[in-house]
């Protein structure tokens, strides 16, 4: 597991607000971006437990944010009221440690790299 006081360690932009994972709190911090570009006051949108060591971030079309915990090698999402469940983990699928960034994508872009007998199997 990296250092300890790592801080903020990913961040992604949605509705109008920067989120901020913070590493050594297991939390994802709120930060507003004001009309003018500043920053407005900085708020805890979920501190827990089961985001781990979390790793980066990420929204999907939903506005759920998925989160990679690369202290126990899960990916964990958190709804937009702030619950997070994890999805997926290193146990669950052998080579899965240490998750970060997670980038999502379309259905339909990410058939394009799929073969006809891997979309049967879905």
């Amino acid at each position: 597991m990296p250092a300890p006081n790592f801080g903020a360690n990913g961040a992604a932009y949605r509705n109008h607000s920067l989120w901020v994972v913070n590493s050594d709190t297991a939390s994802i911090i709120q930060i507003p971006i004001e009309r003018d570009g500043s920053a407005g006051k900085p708020s805890t949108f979920v501190q827990y437990p089961l985001l781990g060591y979390p790793d980066d971030d990420n929204f999907d079309a939903c506005g759920n944010l998925w989160v990679g915990d690369i202290g126990n090698g899960n990916l964990v999402r958190v709804s937009p009221e702030g619950v997070p469940e994890i999805m997926i983990t290193a146990a669950q699928f052998n080579g899965f440690y240490w998750p970060t960034n997670p980038s999502l994508a379309s259905a339909t872009w990410a058939l394009r790299f799929l073969s006809p007998e891997q979309i049967r199997a879905l």
